[in-house]
């Protein structure tokens, strides 16, 4: 059944063939052959979902049944569903019954972070953001106050804190102005101005079909790379990608500057992922171009230019990486 948000029970001609918790894990059940009957069988599948997005999550090419390694029938296309339940209905129930669940205010933090701040440590890695992706302007106060409590927690200062800015999630697109996603990665941008922090990018190793996607060695690999020059004095050069800085508008274009260069960028002879807007504050598809470690945007729909945005979407289509490979942030001039 491939891949499942979040729960599920899977019934086959009224019997139950297997369960599973979780939506990062494979959903494989054998059906014993007693079960079988010729001519029509039914499959039925009951799903919880516990938060956000739910239902089937995999490729559709993943939904089969098969005999052995053979494949003898296909399970993608529409299925018939009938919703039993929903959250609010559930609310009476759930609020009669006093639990903690990891969405308690301080259930977390009491039961996985307090019990160790006796411990000498030497830094902290950060991989969260998905749940907030509502609440993006509260999320810039929240996880710069996160770093600061637990630094004074462990009445050290200097701390080093190194976080994941959010990967790419859903269809890809080159700019989608409703978009969510963008607006957490620059809250999470934001704690940079922080001392002794750090943040590897990952729109370009997403999933538009899982929230987790798989490719976690290539995320601690960056996430090593800020470590070892920042807090183990090692000689890396491009730990990190180069940081939009300012803009200036010339004429019909809009020049876009960078800090933090190191090596540079890899030129491209065409980028992606550049949207240009006038005063009306409606954004089209830019061209842009290199003029040194500079880009110049333009677009021929836009006369009287204010303002840029890159990446913005929650599964951006955009090529600007530095020399060694590391994707550039997605980054806006406006406050729109």
């Amino acid at each position: 059944m491939s891949r499942i948000d979040d729960d599920n029970v899977v019934y086959f001609n009224g019997t139950e063939i297997g369960s599973t918790t979780g939506v990062d894990k494979e959903r494989r059940y054998a059906v014993p052959g007693e079960l079988v009957k010729s001519g029509s069988n039914l499959i039925a599948i009951r799903v919880l979902d516990t938060g956000g997005e739910g239902g089937f999550a995999g490729v559709p090419e993943s939904l089969d049944i098969r005999y052995g390694k053979k494949r003898i029938a296909a399970l993608a296309g529409e299925w018939k569903y009938n919703v039993g339940a929903s959250g609010q209905e559930l609310q009476p129930f759930y609020a009669s019954k006093p639990q903690i669940t990891p969405l308690t205010p301080g259930a977390l933090y009491n039961a996985m972070v307090h019990p160790f701040i006796n411990f000498p440590i030497k830094g902290f890695i950060w991989y969260q953001g998905e749940g907030n992706e509502g609440r993006a302007y509260e999320y810039t106060d929240l996880f710069q106050a996160l770093i600061n409590d637990w630094r004074q927690k462990w009445n050290n200062q200097t701390l080093p804190f190194y976080f994941v800015q959010l990967a790419a999630f859903r269809e890809a697109s080159l700019i989608d102005m409703n978009a969510k996603w963008p607006y957490v990665r620059e809250a999470q941008s934001a704690a940079l101005a922080l001392s002794h922090t750090g943040m590897a990018i990952t729109t370009d190793i997403g999933d538009e079909k899982d929230i987790h996607p798989k490719n976690k060695q290539e995320v601690g690999r960056r996430l090593a790379l800020l470590a070892l020059r920042d807090t183990y004095n090692k000689q890396i050069t491009d730990a990190s990608a180069p940081v939009y800085d300012t803009y200036r508008i010339e004429g019909n274009t809009i020049r876009i500057r960078f800090k933090d260069l190191g090596n540079g960028f890899r030129k491209e002879a065409s980028l992606k992922g550049f949207a240009i807007a006038g005063t009306d504050h409606q954004f089209y598809p830019a061209e842009a171009h290199f003029d040194g470690d500079e880009i110049i945007v333009h677009s021929a729909q836009v006369s009287l230019p204010a303002a840029v945005r890159y990446g913005w979407a929650d599964s951006p289509i955009c090529n600007l990486f530095s020399t060694s490979g590391l994707p550039i942030s997605s980054f806006r001039t406006d406050r729109w």
